[in-house]
């Protein structure tokens, strides 16, 4: 968005992330229909909760670089429609 001359977006994303976008970008329009879309799994994750996973090495971050890559592909071809 910041980077684009683009007036309108459609944004699907957490609920709560539409808050930060109005902030960031209030010239911008967002198109959503996502207003009841909320990660209660986010809501969980707290910067103290963070800063334990990292002092006592909990939580292990696992690879997901196939997801990712399936992903990326499922995007372009949206994108290219």
């Amino acid at each position: 968005m910041e980077k684009s001359t683009a007036k309108k977006f459609i944004v699907v994303t957490e609920f709560d992330m539409n808050y930060r976008l109005n902030a960031l970008y209030p010239d911008k329009e967002r198109i959503s229909d996502w207003l009841k879309a909320i990660c209660l799994s986010m809501k969980q994750i707290t910067l103290q909760s963070i800063w334990e996973s990292l002092k006592f090495k909990r939580n292990k971050v696992k690879d997901y670089l196939d997801i990712t890559k399936k992903t990326r592909r499922a995007i372009k071809r949206m994108l290219e429609l």
